[in-house]
């Protein structure tokens, strides 16, 4: 009985420590590269970085579309603002009301620019069945727009030739062109798992290598992170993107996605076009000398399990930088392009960031086009309120810098809230409004041409008589 007992102690001991060794083996394994080779490290550090950017992506934003695609609402808004050049600052403000009728489906928007309280410049947009059309009352008191039907008839009066109206649809529409993206998750994950089969089976192991450990800096943080590469030269590249191509052509969810494409944009929905077209791509890769003469070479760096620097280096064009910081769900992009003979003749930079402030979500935007001249830059924030049944609140700024003394800074504070009835919004007509679709090319150049140049000079006297401040 005694032997039994300490038989079944042992028993339990061993039990327990294969438990353990299975778990430490497991958390190596999901946590570690210790039992990756170059390629399944390589690839699990990139779909660590597709995870990042995914969770810059909320929901605030689908909940707003869908409230404005479901509700009649009125929309109100102030942009307040100052533009300084050298020693001279102009205070603007400028009003927004927006309002949509559920019930016919119109959009209505104006924007006014005010001095001293009162609007000296306005613009308004209405969207009605399916046409599109803007108006300034100060130019022009008719709409001046565009009608998203006949357009193969509206293409012969500007002169397009028969061969490109075959490919013109009748109407252009908008919202199979925002579906055709519109993926279930498992339908995603099946692109995902599909996409990586060819990707692996494209290139050979031996070209994703384990390059051990690095010192680098990502947002001030000093670190040795593990750093994992994929070289590949000029023909290993053409058969890569060969095969994307040919994956595309017999996966059936790629194809929905390209007929959708195609649906919205020709009247010809053919998929032998489509796979004429994506073969006609794989000759010209196959052809293509400056391919067949590049280098590609991907360096990722992780630290602790986590992606922190990606360096993508294609050496005809140029290279990209992208440091990525997951507990501030922040990216910074860095482009530098190259000139004919491999030197680099601009670099800019974005950076990203996503943060929360109550139930709104913020985003933050710096982008510098050039940054050997920090003093030009763009700087956005975006406050996304959060959707309730009767509406939302959003705030955007803006900062335009063109040197240390010319710069723009604006404030849009905008609420859209649910109603049961709205004014109502002009019905837009052959007969009040000038829709393009109803005039041959001689007819429109010159009117745009002076319709523009009246907005133009409108524009700018308007803004020049505003008051303006004078800073010694």
């Amino acid at each position: 009985m005694q032997r039994k007992r300490k038989g079944l102690i042992i028993a339990l001991i061993i039990t327990a420590v294969i438990i353990a060794i299975a778990v430490v083996f497991t958390i190596l394994f999901f946590t570690t590269d210790i039992f990756k080779n170059g390629q399944q490290a390589f690839l699990q550090a990139m779909s660590k970085n597709i995870e990042m950017f995914n969770t810059l992506s909320n929901e605030n934003i689908i909940t707003q579309e869908d409230f404005r695609n479901t509700y009649s609402y009125n929309s109100t808004g102030t942009i307040n603002g100052t533009i300084s050049q050298g020693t001279v600052t102009q205070n603007v403000t400028l009003k927004t009301t927006a309002r949509r009728d559920a019930n016919t489906e119109r959009y209505y928007a104006d924007i006014a620019l005010q001095n001293a309280g009162q609007d000296i410049l306005k613009y308004s947009y209405i969207e009605c069945n399916d046409v599109y059309a803007i108006k300034c009352d100060d130019v022009l008191a008719n709409y001046v727009g565009i009608r998203n039907s006949d357009l193969k008839e509206y293409a012969r009066k500007i002169g397009v030739s028969e061969e490109e109206i075959n490919n013109i649809p009748e109407q252009i529409d908008f919202e199979v062109l925002k579906g055709a993206f519109n993926l279930s998750e498992e339908e995603k994950e099946q692109l995902q798992s599909i996409y990586l089969d060819t990707i692996t089976n494209s290139i050979p192991q031996e070209k994703f290598q384990k390059a051990g450990k690095e010192s680098i800096t990502v947002n001030n943080l000093s670190c040795n992170a593990n750093k994992y590469t994929l070289t590949l030269n000029g023909e290993e590249i053409k058969k890569l993107l060969i095969n994307l191509l040919n994956t595309a052509k017999s996966d059936e969810i790629s194809m929905n996605i390209l007929t959708k494409l195609q649906n919205a944009l020709t009247s010809n929905v053919d998929t032998t076009l489509i796979t004429n077209n994506i073969e006609n791509l794989t000759t010209k890769i196959e052809s293509d000398e400056t391919i067949a003469n590049t280098t590609l070479t991907v360096d990722v760096y992780s630290y602790k399990g986590n992606p922190i620097k990606t360096i993508i280096d294609i050496s005809t064009i140029g290279k990209i930088t992208i440091d990525t910081e997951k507990n501030a769900q922040s990216v910074t992009v860095l482009t530098e392009r190259y000139d004919d003979i491999g030197n680099i003749n601009l670099t800019s930079q974005v950076t990203i960031s996503k943060g929360n402030y109550n139930d709104n979500v913020v985003y933050n935007f710096e982008i510098i086009p050039n940054t050997l001249d920090i003093g030009q830059k763009l700087n956005v924030m975006i406050q996304l309120g959060n959707t309730t049944d009767t509406g939302y609140t959003n705030t955007y700024e803006v900062l335009i810098q063109n040197g240390e003394n010319n710069t723009i800074n604006l404030q849009y504070d905008v609420e859209v809230l649910a109603s049961e009835t709205v004014e109502e919004i002009q019905e837009l007509t052959d007969s009040n409004s000038i829709i393009f679709n109803n005039y041959s090319i001689e007819e429109l150049t010159p009117f745009i041409t002076a319709y523009i140049q009246q907005n133009s000079t409108l524009i700018l006297n308007r803004l020049s008589s505003i008051d303006t401040t004078t800073v010694n």
